[in-house]
């Protein structure tokens, strides 16, 4: 509101009435107001014009008007870690990739705080930046995760080793454990120790490392084991040695080769040669009657995994893992002739159940070989590796020539049961941090599994092959805070079992028949033998059988 000097009150934009014979009284007020309206805007634009060139000479001593600094602008003054108790501060450093006197810039905080989280090292890993009148403060938090972790146990009672009727009630037990530093030495650094006892023993351990600051890794792994044929009367003894050298492709696949240089050798058990008559052919006779039999072998292998989705991750709900391995023993086949090329495949899906929470998993995985392995060298199916349901190797045994080929399946449906409440844990939450919330999630599966084995690639259907399927059902105790998990899974055989009693009468009827076919030619009795062979140690009984272990299965 303008006062005019008659005291007259006009609003702006207003034109007063004019007086007789002189000026408007708003032509004259205007004439006076103008030049200190001027004045009034001139100065501070005067002022922002000033401090924008002053900022525009040095822009690293811009400030906001709260003192600051702009964050499009800022430069980053330290790099403070917190949390780091084991892993090496220049390794996270190398991780951060970010160095003080750079600019600030929030997608690049966001990328090294990804990579952080990526190693799978730190229970919870996150950068905050502090802005300050003099710069930007980084603030790394990490909380590690445990550094010594389980990484396998179990145990099982395994009957009738060797394939033979002496040992059908012999009770034996294989039992293992494993043992993993997954932060050796505080430079992203992995020692594997496994450790086999009873009937299986054994020792293996494995030492990988990643070339910082190259997507290069590098594993050597060395071990030893001593144990019973699972199939024909024989001891074995193994020591090998494996060598990798690998490299990173993004953040999901990797492409890696193996030497695996091998020294074993074979011991025969006290059996009596009408025995080894009525199970093999005279081949399998003169193994078992010869001294101990030692050989070398070195395999190469060549291998590439990827995952896309969260087919990775602890109890993945969705995502699809690939693997692909080739491996051979061309370079020094292990008694001379057996020389052969194998591939390997690893497919596992997952998806989005019937409802929320509730999911569903495949794996198909396959081995094929272009040539002939061996007695020795032959495929099985069973226990863990699937099907379950079935024995630790008792797929594959009742073919008539061993397997060189093998296709396993399985699918689960997964879906929750209970989830406790949070045990309270807070004084171990300073070990871990995932036991300040800690809860357990009990979660249920039904399974299906398959398996086939045959003997020469393009025979297929040829039939000397082997099938069985095992059914059952599961129960997974999860621990989400620790993403690890305890499975059990009781499942049951289905498919061509042997006929025990039958199958042992024919054997004691044919003896006698085995041992005057042995007197003729070889081929005439190995073409009886191998029938015995097959039809004496075919699968297991329908017996429901119990597997435990830990984490997920795939």
């Amino acid at each position: 509101m303008i006062i005019n000097r008659l005291g007259n009150s006009i609003r702006m934009g207003q034109i007063p009435k004019s007086r007789a014979g002189g000026m408007p009284v708003q032509n004259r007020t205007a004439l006076i107001q103008r030049p200190k309206r001027f004045i009034t805007v001139l100065i501070p634009l005067l002022f922002t014009v000033a401090v924008l060139a002053e900022s525009s000479h040095n822009p690293s001593t811009g400030f906001a008007a709260s003192g600051a600094p702009d964050k499009d602008s800022a430069r980053i003054r330290s790099i403070v870690l917190h949390g780091n108790r084991h892993t090496d501060s220049d390794i996270i450093f190398h991780l951060v990739k970010i160095e003080s006197g750079d600019v600030y810039d929030s997608s690049t905080v966001a990328e090294a705080q990804r990579r952080l989280r990526d190693i799978n090292l730190f229970a919870k890993a996150h950068i905050f930046p502090t802005f300050k009148p003099e710069g930007v403060d980084l603030h790394v938090i990490l909380v590690e995760s445990p550094r010594l972790v389980l990484s396998s146990i179990g145990a099982e009672f395994v009957l009738g080793r060797y394939g033979l009727e002496r040992y059908e009630d012999d009770v034996w037990l294989r039992a293992g454990f494993g043992l993993q530093d997954r932060n050796f030495r505080g430079r992203l650094e992995r020692l594997h120790l496994r450790l086999g006892f009873f009937r299986d023993r054994y020792v293996k351990i494995t030492w990988s490392k990643a070339f910082i600051g190259t997507p290069y890794f590098l594993a050597l792994g060395a071990g030893m084991s001593r144990r019973p044929d699972l199939h024909v009367p024989m001891n074995r003894f193994s020591a090998y040695q494996t060598s990798t050298l690998g490299r990173r492709l993004g953040r999901r696949s990797k492409v890696y080769v193996t030497f695996i240089p091998h020294y074993g050798s074979r011991t025969p058990t006290d059996v009596k040669a009408e025995e080894i008559l009525t199970l093999r052919d005279s081949l399998l006779f003169r193994m078992v009657n010869e001294n101990e039999e030692t050989f070398k072998e070195l395999q190469f292998l060549i291998g590439w995994s990827t995952s896309f989705g969260q087919a990775g991750q602890y109890d993945p709900s969705q995502g699809i893992g690939l693997g692909v391995t080739t491996r051979t023993n061309a370079l020094m086949p292990r008694d001379g002739t057996h020389s052969y090329f194998q591939l390997d495949t690893d497919s596992r899906f997952f998806h989005r159940g019937f409802t929320d929470g509730t999911k569903f998993a495949y794996r198909v995985s396959t081995a094929m070989r272009l040539d002939t392995a061996g007695l020795y060298d032959g495929l099985y199916a069973g226990g863990q590796g699937g099907p379950r349901g079935w024995g630790d190797g008792t797929l594959g045994v009742g073919a008539a020539y061993p397997a060189n080929n093998r296709v396993l399946f399985a699918a689960e449906y997964r879906f929750p049961l209970l989830r406790t409440s949070s045990i309270p844990l807070d004084q171990f939450a300073r070990f871990h941090e995932g036991l300040r919330g800690f809860h357990y999630r009990f979660d249920g599966a039904i399974f299906v599994d398959a398996a086939y084995l045959w003997h020469r690639l393009e025979e297929p259907m040829h039939g000397d092959g082997e099938y069985g399927f095992g059914l059952g059902v599961g129960l997974r105790v999860m621990a989400p805070t620790l993403k690890r998990s305890g499975c059990l899974d009781f499942g049951w055989s289905i498919g061509p079992g042997p006929r025990w009693k039958r199958i042992k009468e024919e054997a004691n009827n044919e003896a006698a028949r085995a041992r005057r076919y042995a007197e003729q030619t070889d081929s005439g009795h190995q073409k009886f033998s191998n029938k015995i062979w097959a039809s004496y140690l075919a699968a297991s009984p329908y017996l429901p059988s119990l597997h435990l272990y830990l984490d997920l299965p795939f």
